[in-house]
C-alpha cells in the first residue's frame, strides 16, 4: 500500500490542498465503478462494460459521458455543491481522453479511487495535473474538463 508520501510525490497537489484515505487498497474495481457505487466489478471496456458503449481504447471523456448518462448523469456547468444532487467530475489528458472520475460527497469534498490503490476523500485540484514523463512517478490525471449531476 503506498504511503502519504509517495502518494504526495505521485500526485503533487495534494501536497498543498486538503485529503484523506477512507479506504484501503483493492484491485476489485476502479475509479469509474467508486463513482457508480459498485465496489464488486472493473468497469473497462474489457471487462465490465454497458454493451451499448463504444469499446474504443483509448477512451474518450464523450463515451464516459454517455456511459454516466444511461445511468441518470446529465451535463451541468460545474462542481459547486448542490443540494440534492450528486456531481461527478472526469478528468481527461490533453488529447480529451479520459483519465480519472471523482464523485462528490454531500459535504462538497471529492471521492476517488486511485487505480489499483485506495480511495481518498480530496479537492478535485488534487488530483488535477501533467502527466509526468520517462520514468517519473508522477501519475496526476490531466484537469477536469465536464461535470454531471443527477438527483441525490
Amino acid at each position: 500500500m503506498p504511503n502519504e508520501s509517495f502518494l504526495r510525490r505521485c500526485y503533487p497537489n495534494l501536497s498543498t490542498s486538503q485529503w484523506r484515505k477512507t479506504s484501503d487498497e483493492t484491485t476489485d474495481y476502479n475509479c469509474i465503478a467508486w463513482v457508480m457505487n459498485d465496489t464488486e466489478n472493473l468497469w473497462d471496456p474489457d471487462y465490465f462494460w454497458p454493451t451499448n458503449i463504444s469499446k474504443e481504447l483509448p477512451v474518450r471523456t464523450e463515451t464516459i459521458i454517455e456511459l454516466c448518462k444511461l445511468y441518470n448523469y446529465q451535463l451541468c456547468e460545474n462542481g459547486d455543491l448542490e443540494a440534492g444532487s450528486i456531481k461527478i467530475a472526469i478528468y481527461a489528458d490533453q488529447e480529451n481522453y479520459f483519465q480519472h472520475i471523482a464523485r462528490q460527497n454531500p459535504n462538497g469534498q471529492w471521492t476517488s479511487k486511485l487505480g489499483d490503490w485506495e480511495d481518498i476523500e480530496h479537492e478535485l485540484v488534487g488530483l488535477s495535473g501533467r502527466k509526468g514523463s520517462g520514468m517519473s512517478p508522477v501519475l496526476p490525471y490531466g484537469t477536469v474538463v465536464r461535470f454531471l449531476k443527477k438527483p441525490r
